[in-house]
């Protein structure tokens, strides 16, 4: 966000931590900043006009529904309404203005297909149709207009499969597979210009 790179809690290898630092490419150097509201690892994180969000993850002992938000201008954490569920490693993207929230692991462990999308115009959550597959540790991504459920771990196989979501039809839609799975990986968009590509 704004040209810095964010890392957001984690885990130490004792407990779940609630720091946060931030690397400036420009001067090649991390500083650290207030430190979250709430210890966190396997939480995702997105920026939208402005903040930046992190959402569920675990403390520890459990799965989260918390979600707080980060504004860059006075460096200070805000509480943001819940999630309806909560989520260890979902996959999260800004689409059409709203914040989507997909798959994870639940309190009990069991891998989800539940979306809920944030709209920070009105700071709240409303549920989404499921996805047609329980995808934990999923991709959640934009690409060419479309919001892509890539890969997960559905409590059995990892998957290769790929699901679009239809904001006009209101459901989700096979896309297509991947060649291989890959446990645990995720996407990422990479935005080239037409010098780059030459």
């Amino acid at each position: 966000m704004d040209g810095y790179m964010y890392a957001l809690g984690g885990y130490d290898g004792t407990v779940c931590t609630s720091t946060v630092e931030r690397y400036d490419p420009e001067m090649n150097s991390w500083t650290k900043l207030s430190s979250m509201r709430q210890p966190r690892s396997g939480g995702v994180a997105t920026a939208l006009d402005g903040y930046l969000y992190v959402m569920g993850g675990t403390d520890g002992d459990m799965p989260l529904c918390s979600v707080e938000r980060f504004n860059p201008l006075d460096g200070t954490w805000q509480t943001c309404a819940p999630m309806g569920t909560p989520r260890e490693r979902p996959g999260c993207a800004v689409y059409l203005g709203c914040l989507y929230v997909a798959g994870g692991r639940d309190e009990l462990l069991l891998e989800l297909s539940t979306v809920e999308k944030f709209d920070p115009h009105i700071l709240r959550w409303t549920p989404v149709p499921r996805m047609r597959n329980k995808r934990h540790q999923v991709s959640l991504l934009v690409f060419g207009e479309k919001l892509l459920a890539v890969g997960g771990w559905d409590g059995t196989s990892n998957l290769r499969t790929i699901e679009t979501y239809n904001p006009d039809a209101n459901t989700w839609r096979h896309f297509g597979c991947v060649k291989v799975s890959h446990p645990g990986g995720q996407s990422v968009l990479v935005k080239t210009t037409q010098e780059d590509a030459l």
